[in-house]
């Protein structure tokens, strides 16, 4: 399956819903805009939440870029998926890296099914943002960018073994879910790794809220020059 860069080569942006589409056994359910560059925005959505979710914020921060939101593959209800399960423990979320290590693989699949452009930038929120943070360091060639809001590194207290590609972080101090102190963990393990980083922190909990937009175009403007 492939996404057309821009049919009949109008120069008009569209948007398309690619339905369930079977790409080597696994079902890619997506929201696409495309016809805008030879850049591409692949954003992730978080646990519980879907496809939907992220599109529409790709829509408001993205500069003109084209946009893919993937829905993930665990179904946890009607309309909520997850990249892989977590468990709620007594000292709080935890999770297995070899559940994410297959989530990062079948995803990895996913991406390369699909049109690429030349550049591609992979963002997240909360565990879409682990995601992305996790396929970054496993491929950084395959990406220009990293955007993970609300989020952290995925293998515990392990640093990063490779340098990522530019990434920026944002997060709420009062963050209920990720705790703040994650951020500033991944924060400095993506430092002391030498990623380009930019890091942006809001007096709010697990969200994004109004003032966390004008910083991420800020940044997905300057990568995408």
């Amino acid at each position: 399956m492939c996404l057309a860069a821009n049919p009949e080569s109008s120069g008009i942006p569209f948007v398309v819903n690619l339905g369930a589409t079977p790409i080597a056994g696994l079902n890619l359910v997506s929201h696409a805009r495309t016809g805008y560059s030879d850049w591409l925005l692949i954003l992730l959505h978080g646990y519980g939440s879907n496809e939907s979710d992220l599109f529409a914020l790709g829509e408001t921060i993205a500069p003109p870029t084209d946009i893919l939101a993937i829905r993930a593959q665990l179904e946890l209800g009607p309309g909520q998926y997850a990249w892989f399960p977590l468990e709620w423990t007594e000292d709080g979320v935890s999770w297995q890296d070899a559940d994410v290590i297959g989530a990062m693989t079948r995803l990895s699949v996913q991406i390369a099914s699909v049109y690429r452009p030349r550049r591609t930038i992979l963002g997240g929120f909360s565990q879409g943002g682990m995601m992305a943070l996790g396929l970054a360091e496993h491929e950084p060639s395959a990406y220009a960018g990293v955007l993970a809001l609300s989020s952290r590194y995925p293998f515990g207290e392990v640093a990063p073994k490779r340098v990522l590609p530019p990434t920026y972080l944002q997060h709420g101090t009062e963050d209920e879910i990720i705790p703040f102190g994650e951020f500033r963990r991944t924060e400095s393990a993506l430092s002391q790794s030498g990623t380009p980083l930019t890091s942006h922190a809001f007096e709010m909990g697990h969200e994004i809220r109004r003032e966390c937009i004008a910083p991420i175009r800020a940044w997905l403007t300057e990568i995408a020059k």
